[in-house]
């Protein structure tokens, strides 16, 4: 067998005379030395990783399966979704008063009429799709389909650049962002009721005569007509649904110092949310006709529960958000009691309830609204100011404070009520006031701490630990460790992301390390950087590795010509990829400390080019040694106008003392 092509790899040194090690310092390659054989290539690569930023358990090293590279792929395509978006504030107000108030058309829905008289002008404003002629339906479930599809294949395009590593554009990504903002949310309940339409067989009625309307309620489902429109519906809901939910878990922004809508401890809420309103259509879908007390009283139990989950959760960072949240489910709670109260009455006597019943839902909104606001107020309040008294306590000594089997020696009734508690510390700041209280931070670590200790096992706790001590401290020792710990609780998938999404943002803030003072990078640039550093350090490593394997395989006197021939060429093809992939690095970013020392330790492990190494190691301590000098003029600069800046008050002062009215001042 031929020997592999020759690109300049030669051993380092046979095994009898001496291998390569640096210097202690790994930032600052300097050359080869000699030490005894047995070199641990793969600690030393890792070693180096783990100083330039990289963590021991970087994907990149680990051998992943299918399921978890599925996994990485889509929680890279869910954090640039997220990461960056924004709203307009007043959009996003808009959205969710039309979202919450959805949920009132359930109960003026023409498949309750038969219950209390509804107005025409409130009926014709809920289409019936079952009723509408066959081709119109067509345009309407078209749109529906089109939509889900579309982002479904949005999905896909953006995915699978992360896969390759390139995006030609960057439009695919804020599309993504504009459909992951409506469709599971604004528009999820019309796209839903207009494709669940076609497989709702039970309730398919004959036509009346040959000149009646050929609808869907009156086309059979294994008609031509019908079929073809049933099978992509069946598709569309498998996917539609589901990634509903997963984008309700996911697409928003956890800091807690910004106020917007978008920003929120977690997605539960809206998660449930989906899940309602599903429940509901499939409910008002398939139940029979004259089932409308048995949908009014699904229909008010799940706003109900919507109201429940909201005044449990409280998930928003802004009060006012949960408030108007709250007011507008209990409202609906309210237009849903009086709706059932009528179902009763019409079960009872079995007569159509008068048009009054809609004037009693006008007056539940109107009043169920500001009582809800009121009461998730109320409560909200009282859960701060009563876990902060009760911690109060506590620490002054006036109660056990570690005395877990009493419920009145607790000071959270709730896991949700720790973080809730911890609000006081942002409940000022937002996009603009950024200034932290700094002296409030020992006491937002008190409570977490606490109820940690009260609620050990529960993930999303310490999570919210993590994220108020990332953002508030920038990356902690507190929320490191916390993000470790959850791991070990074998967390869902939406917390799951939280984590790899403040991993992410936290390797953003060490961008001008890796890449140059200076630099930044849209979201396409960032992710094709990293699936560019990521196959320079792989390659770097296996070729490594490759290195080690011929080596032990040199000591066995037994070794054949295949073998080694094997091996040489995987250590080939691996130095070659990874010298291709720091070339591209280092030709986009000359300025990178870190790219051009892992350059250098690539040539000095592998190629033995020891000219290049020295001159990419020099380079970079030059770079870093123009950053001092940089900095060391900002900081005299800085002292300078200090000093001029008290010389002038100095002056100021002096002048004022001059005049009379400073004099008696300053006496």
């Amino acid at each position: 067998m031929s020997s592999p092509p020759h690109i300049g790899i030669e051993p380092a040194t046979p095994p009898t005379g001496s291998a390569l090690s640096w210097d202690d310092d790994p930032n600052m390659v300097t050359g080869c030395k000699t030490a005894p054989f047995e070199p641990d290539f793969s600690s030393l690569v890792m070693g180096e990783m783990k100083e330039s930023g990289y963590e021991e358990e970087d994907d990149f090293l680990i051998a992943t399966t299918m399921i978890e590279k599925i996994r990485d792929v889509i929680f890279s395509v869910m954090f640039f979704m997220v990461h960056g978006n924004s709203s307009p504030e007043l959009f996003e107000y808009i959205s969710i008063l039309i979202e919450d108030l959805q949920l009132v058309t359930f109960f003026i829905s023409p498949q309750v009429a038969h219950v209390y008289h509804i107005p025409d002008a409130l009926l014709y404003s809920q289409i019936e799709f079952q009723k509408l002629d066959i081709s119109l339906f067509n345009v309407w479930f078209s749109f529906a389909v089109v939509a889900v599809f579309v982002l479904m294949l949005n999905i896909v395009w953006v995915g699978s650049g992360f896969v390759s590593g390139r995006h030609k554009f960057i439009w695919p990504i804020w599309t993504l962002r504009v459909f992951a903002t409506v469709l599971p949310t604004l528009f999820y309940l019309p796209i839903i009721e207009v494709i669940v339409n076609p497989i709702s067989c039970n309730r398919v009625h004959e036509r009346e005569s040959v000149t009646a309307i050929h609808t869907i309620e009156n086309t059979s489902c294994l008609s031509a007509a019908r079929l073809p429109l049933a099978v992509v519906a069946v598709v569309a809901l498998a996917v539609y649904i589901p990634t509903s939910i997963s984008l309700s878990a996911v697409f928003f922004d956890t800091q807690p110092t910004r106020k917007e809508p978008y920003h929120r401890v977690h997605g539960r809420l809206d998660m449930f949310y989906v899940t309602v309103k599903t429940i509901l259509v499939l409910v008002y879908t398939f139940l029979p006709d004259k089932q409308g007390v048995a949908k009014l009283c699904v229909a008010a139990a799940g706003c109900i529960f919507m109201f429940c989950v909201e005044i449990f959760y409280f998930p928003y960072y802004n009060p006012f958000v949960n408030y108007m949240r709250a007011g507008l489910f209990f409202g609906s709670s309210m237009v849903g009691l009086v709706g059932v109260g009528a179902g009763i009455s019409y079960s009872v006597t079995g007569e159509q309830g008068s048009i009054n019943i809609i004037y009693g839902m006008v007056v539940a909104l109107c009043c169920g609204i500001p009582a809800g606001f009121g009461i998730s107020a109320l409560l909200y309040n009282r859960i701060q100011n009563g876990v902060r008294k009760r911690l109060s306590r506590k620490n002054q000594g006036l109660d056990n404070a570690f005395d877990y089997a009493t419920p009145e020696k607790l000071v959270f009734r709730c896991w949700t009520h720790v973080e809730i508690a911890a609000r006081f510390i942002t409940v000022h700041m937002s996009k603009r006031r950024t200034r932290i209280d700094f002296n409030a931070i020992q006491e937002v670590q008190q409570i977490f701490r606490r109820g940690i200790d009260e609620f050990p096992d529960q993930p999303l706790l310490r999570l919210s630990y993590a994220l108020y001590m990332f953002h508030l401290k920038s990356m902690s020792r507190d929320a490191t460790n916390q993000l470790n710990k959850i791991e070990q609780l074998n967390p869902p998938l939406d917390i799951k992301f939280q984590i790899y999404y403040t991993n992410q943002i936290a390797m953003q803030s060490r961008e001008a390390d890796f890449l140059g003072a200076g630099v930044k990078l849209d979201i396409t640039s960032y992710a094709e950087y990293q699936k560019t550093d990521k196959d320079a350090k792989l390659n770097h490593f296996l070729a490594i590795q490759e290195m080690r394997a011929m080596w032990e395989l040199l000591l066995d006197k037994n070794y054949s010509l295949e073998e080694l021939s094997m091996i040489a060429n995987k250590l080939y093809t691996h130095a070659q990829k990874a010298q291709d992939a720091y070339m591209k690095l280092i030709s986009k970013f000359p300025k990178s400390k870190t790219t051009l020392r892992f350059f250098a330790r690539f040539c000095f492990d592998v190629t033995n080019d020891v000219l290049r190494g020295d001159a990419l190691t020099d380079r970079a301590n030059d770079l870093e040694l123009d950053e001092e000098e940089s900095g060391s003029e900002d900081d005299d600069s800085d002292m300078e106008n200090f000093h001029q800046t008290k010389r002038h008050c100095h002056v100021d002062i002096k002048r004022r003392r001059a005049t009379p009215q400073g004099a008696s001042l300053f006496r």
